[in-house]
């Protein structure tokens, strides 16, 4: 049985590029653009790991994040982007 991804990224052609690639390496995903979608995937299916952009379409990827972490705690998360800046960076911290 294939281990189910849920991608959350506003940018559709890097949704697509990602996804393109972690199906060939054997995973089945699910794509979502914003937090609501992504939230309702997390409660409507069995999902193994999130993967959230920072900028979303309705909402911050940080706080999609800790909704994820809300409604089911022992689903991994990784939260990326594609921000080069210093600005950026700093607010990760």
């Amino acid at each position: 049985m294939k281990t189910t991804l849920l991608l959350a990224d506003a940018d559709l052609s890097a949704r697509q590029a990602l996804a393109s690639f972690l199906e060939n390496e054997g995973f089945s995903m699910l794509l979502a653009e914003g937090a609501s979608d992504t939230l309702d995937l997390v409660q409507a299916k069995n999902v193994g790991l999130v993967i959230l952009d920072t900028d979303l379409r309705d909402c911050c990827g940080w706080e999609t994040f800790a909704c994820v972490a809300t409604l089911n705690p022992l689903v991994p998360a990784i939260v990326m982007t594609s921000e080069a800046s210093i600005r950026s960076v700093s607010l990760l911290k």
